[in-house]
């Protein structure tokens, strides 16, 4: 240790420290991070995700120019974050060794966070550039460690990049605690403060210039969040899960595969196809909220799938349902989509619904039944009603000539436009699945 003081929390760049607290149920975690854009904070992974924990927190708040012995402390909770889930695979908080080397710390490269904010905090408060590429050297540390009463304090020492993990070793000279996690490992040699890491431990700070593709694309989308409006959520670039929060008419979560909750049932909610992309409208409020870049949609008893649509999808959809009766599960959904995708014939995907084990017990063995027995039964379980007798006469007659076979009058049946408009709810907006 070098020098140890307590920062002013009212002057740049002590400005520039934010005081997190993660909270799940009654238990919270605290840290710290660092202003690096307008609405840009970093911080360490395991200062808001806890396995022990249950995993994301309830909510998070940051606290700019926090002062321990303020009572009205402002904070910010309406935010995003994405965050490496994997920096910590066994869940023991610990380090582990990395690249099958002894002593590198590969828990510590990924020990890094961005919070994303709806408000510009950096306009007010400052933020501090960041060195993608610095190489090691003095430092100073800023952060709120709990044995300091969670005072912003600094200190000043010196740190070293590993040649083999993204992280700077964090020097004797220089103090770290509890609490510092999250902080930034930043110097100031007279053109303005630069990041360089933020503290993981006290052996590592997690090397910003590691991870400087996704960071720089992350905080540029982040622009959207401070131009979006009230009744709009706006996702990451990371693979998102929102809840749709009542008032919400747009969701956009961007790159990534991502998924929103909606805590109704199917039975309570219309999709439609909207010029923008998927929409949604609840049946019970009647409101109605505009989907972009969603791939997912939970309800509380199955989820649509909403993302690229296949050619195929349509097909595979029609002949699982009406050979099941039943909602495809994604993973089968997904398979027969892929089969016909990869060339399969309609005629082969029905013949494999009509040999499989659920398929027999619901229906029984097609070749035990008379051509006129088989072709009522899809009528009553496909399109709900006894066959008109032209129908009837038709398919049963192919079959019995060996004209059409069961595979065909499956298909048949299941792709007829009777059958596509009754499923047009489930498949026309998006999938729906269980």
């Amino acid at each position: 240790m070098t020098t140890t003081f307590q920062a002013d929390d009212d002057i740049y760049p002590g400005t520039t420290i934010v005081f997190i607290e993660a909270w799940w149920g009654s238990a919270y975690a605290t840290g710290s991070g660092v202003l690096v854009g307008r609405n840009d904070i970093v911080t360490a992974s395991h200062v808001i995700y806890s396995q022990s924990l249950g995993g994301t927190p309830d909510y998070i708040r940051v606290y700019p120019s926090y002062n321990p012995s303020s009572f009205d402390n402002l904070y910010y909770d309406d935010l995003t974050y994405q965050f490496f889930p994997d920096f910590d695979p066994d869940g023991d908080g610990r380090l582990f060794p990395g690249d099958f080397r002894r002593g590198t710390l590969a828990e510590s490269e990924l020990d890094l966070a961005l919070i994303s904010l709806r408000d510009p905090l950096g306009d007010q408060f400052g933020w501090m550039g960041i060195d993608w590429g610095f190489t090691g050297g003095n430092v100073g540390v800023l952060g709120h460690p709990g044995v300091y009463g969670v005072r912003l304090m600094y200190d000043g020492g010196s740190v070293s990049r590993s040649s083999v993990d993204g992280v700077y070793y964090i020097g004797r000279d220089l103090e770290v605690n509890p609490g510092n996690s999250g902080g930034p490992i930043y110097y100031d040699y007279g053109d303005g403060p630069y990041a360089v890491g933020v503290v993981s431990t006290g052996a590592a700070a997690t090397a910003l210039g590691a991870h400087r593709y996704w960071l720089e694309e992350a905080m540029t989308f982040n622009d959207r969040l401070l131009t979006a409006r009230a009744d709009e959520t706006i996702g990451t670039t990371s693979n998102d899960w929102f809840t749709l929060d009542r008032g919400i008419r747009r969701v956009d979560l961007g790159p990534g595969y991502d998924t929103l909750f909606v805590d109704l049932a199917r039975s309570a909610v219309d999709a439609f196809r909207g010029t923008t992309g998927f929409e949604l409208q609840s049946r019970i409020t009647g409101e109605r909220v505009a989907l972009v870049s969603v791939e997912e949609v939970e309800l509380r008893d199955g989820k649509f799938l909403a993302g690229p649509r296949s050619g195929n999808m349509d097909e595979a959809y029609l002949l699982y349902s009406a050979a099941f009766g039943r909602t495809p599960d994604e993973g089968g959904l997904l398979h027969w989509t892929n089969a016909l995708d990869r060339g399969a014939s309609l005629q082969a995907v029905a013949n494999a619904f009509l040999g499989a084990p659920e398929y027999v017990a619901r229906y029984g063995a097609f070749w035990n039944q008379t051509e006129a027995s088989f072709v009522t039964e899809f009528y009553r379980n496909i399109l709900d009603r006894a066959p008109d007798l032209g129908g009837l006469a038709f398919w049963a007659s192919q079959l019995a000539t060996g004209f059409l076979t069961h595979a065909d009058v499956l298909a048949g049946i299941a792709l007829s436009p009777e059958n596509r408009a009754s499923v047009a709810g489930d498949i026309g907006a998006a999938y729906w699945v269980v």
